[in-house]
């Protein structure tokens, strides 16, 4: 991944025909910064059926004139029902539906995420009104991306410091404990194991998860076949996010989604926020918890604000020979990994001892 080139948002969405009711009879498009979100070109109407330009100019020579001045540029769709408006490029813009690639964000799916909030949505999650002109349309698009965004942002920080969701709607913790592990995937896994069944185990990237599952991107399987992630995952990566991130489609969606879009464009401490909800809710229900994959300094900084433990394994061959590992040292506890799955049982109880 490239996280150097600038990310263009192409904001579109399907005019429908003032006599044909929903059918749509043009495309309105029209990109913008991925920051600012200010316009970097003009508005483009096509025909969806010809593709002919309407009004404006052609977003196929937009497109053109963006890559040439910025050398690379990635561009992503912004729309309602983006799964029409990308049949509608497939066959009309061709050229367009290539430069967008899977970049995609479907402000539909919006209304899931909304609704998970601890105050829920503010405001209704639809698409613009048949009676805007174009333009306005676009407007709408927009605005409502952006009042989304702020609203997700907020309700995940106060002050600029991590909160979730207020005492006053949640209520207080208890004094349930909290263990973050970090380390290689397959020995993060043993340890969650040896914990037991009465821990709950969460992912430090469950928020990344959970924003994939949702925004739902179609992928390009090995045999080229085209599928929503949805029915990959369960499908083709048995249900394995280790599976799915090794399809480079996926791999390249979630780096983009997790360090462009929401690192980069709403809070870089977003995913934390996430986060120390999840663990706020469990907490509150009396709940033993268990984050594995933590592997950056802010998640561990939000097990420690929850009174936890930080966690590292590594293997005993590691540990031997003196391998150094820069991440050891923001970990409370190093466990070594011996291979006796009788080792790490009695590491775990030790360990739970000291949350006591």
């Amino acid at each position: 991944m490239n996280t150097a080139n600038p990310v263009i948002f192409l904001v579109a969405h399907l005019i429908p025909s003032a006599t044909s009711g929903s059918s749509a009879s043009s495309l309105a498009i029209m990109p913008v910064t991925g920051g600012s979100l200010d316009p970097v070109g003009a508005l483009s109407v096509h025909s969806s059926l010809t593709g002919k330009v309407i009004d404006g100019v052609s977003i196929v020579d937009s497109c053109t004139a963006l890559s040439e001045s910025y050398g690379a540029v990635d561009f992503c769709l912004l729309g309602w029902d983006t799964a029409r408006i990308l049949n509608v490029l497939q066959r009309v813009l061709p050229d367009v539906r290539r430069l967008v690639g899977e970049r995609v964000i479907d402000m539909s799916t919006f209304d899931s995420v909304l609704k998970t909030m601890p105050n829920g949505a503010p405001f209704k999650v639809e698409p613009p009104s048949a009676s805007l002109e174009p333009g306005e349309a676009l407007d709408y698009v927009l605005d409502f991306y952006n009042s989304t965004l702020d609203y997700l942002a907020a309700s995940q920080y106060e002050d600029g410091s991590l909160h979730s969701a207020s005492s006053a709607v949640l209520g207080e913790p208890t004094n349930a404990p909290v263990i973050g592990i970090g380390g290689t995937p397959e020995r993060v896994a043993k340890l969650v194991e040896a914990f037991g069944d009465d821990w709950v185990a969460l992912d430090a990237n469950d928020g990344l998860y959970d924003a994939v599952l949702v925004l739902n991107p179609y992928i390009v399987l090995e045999d080229g076949a085209l599928k929503p992630f949805t029915e990959a995952f369960i499908e083709d990566f048995d249900s394995s996010w280790s599976n799915a991130y090794k399809n480079p489609y996926v791999r390249d969606f979630m780096e983009r989604l997790d360090v462009d879009v929401i690192r980069g464009l709403i809070d870089e401490k977003a995913w934390c926020g996430m986060l120390d909800y999840r663990i706020w809710t469990l907490l509150r229900e009396g709940k033993k918890v268990l984050v594995s994959n933590v592997r950056f300094p802010d998640e561990v900084d939000v097990i420690h604000s929850r009174n936890g433990l930080s966690v590292r394994v590594a293997s005993s061959t590691s540990i031997e020979q003196g391998v150094p590992d820069v991440t050891d040292s923001i970990f409370d506890i190093l466990v070594v990994d011996d291979g006796s799955p009788s080792g790490l049982e009695q590491q775990a109880r030790n360990i739970e001892e000291l949350t006591r």
